[in-house]
């Protein structure tokens, strides 16, 4: 035979063997037996807690069983503004209500097996948050003493003094002037000015509402005490 090991059919046999054994008589996988699939087991026990008005995302897990897995709350609630992905298993979404929240979440396998499992959640309130109002439209910072705020219903608008000189352009008074800082617009603005330019202060308070005729052109529903000559 020489060199050559393999006759000229044996490439034929080959081909035949292996469809052969790829399911053309071959055999092939048994059919799943339910009775020897074990349920599912969740193995995530514990959730963390979370803050209201901040983002919270965890997801249950679960081993064994016959995916795709089903899930639900079936005692209890959730905490406020948070919802059970019945896909994935994902709680998540914003808190809105501080407190403790106790609920069951069960999964489901394609074979009707399930498993539960009870938590307990604490959600916190709000963390206060810190923020600079005595500053330009830039976010400078202003260059004096500041006080006196009174703050608009919604909490977008802060009326303050300031002695502050860099707060807006053309502030050459020697009084404190009141300025109302827009918290949704970063914008600063002067308002103790009279309609012809005159520079002028005071001490603000805000009007109950948001009542403003807009950012740039006037404000209503501000009223000044103790006014300076030319203040409007």
């Amino acid at each position: 035979m020489g060199k050559n090991f393999f006759p000229r059919w044996a490439p034929a046999l080959v081909v035949v063997l292996l469809l052969g054994g790829c399911g053309g008589g071959g055999g092939g996988e048994d059919p799943v037996d339910p009775s020897s699939v074990p349920p599912p087991t969740i193995i995530i026990l514990t959730l963390p807690d979370g803050t209201v008005g901040i983002a919270y995302s965890a997801t249950v897990v679960a081993i064994l069983g016959f995916p795709p897995f089903t899930w639900s709350v079936t005692g209890g609630a959730l905490p406020d503004g948070l919802s059970l992905d019945s896909s994935t298993g994902e709680v998540s979404g914003t808190p809105t209500t501080p407190g403790t929240f106790n609920f069951t979440i069960k999964v489901t396998d394609t074979l009707n097996n399930m498993d539960s499992q009870d938590y307990t959640v604490r959600i916190g309130a709000a963390i206060p948050v810190v923020e600079i109002i005595s500053v330009d439209s830039n976010e400078v910072l202003g260059n004096s003493v500041s006080g006196t705020p009174a703050v608009s219903g919604s909490g977008r608008f802060v009326a303050f003094t300031s002695f502050a000189t860099n707060l807006v352009s053309s502030d050459t008074n020697t009084v404190p002037d009141v300025f109302l800082r827009d918290r949704v617009c970063t914008d600063t603005i002067r308002v103790s000015v009279a309609s012809g330019g005159s520079e002028g202060g005071g001490q603000p308070e805000l009007c109950p509402g948001d009542k403003f005729g807009g950012r740039r052109g006037g404000v209503r529903g501000l009223r000044f005490g103790r006014q300076q000559p030319g203040g409007q």
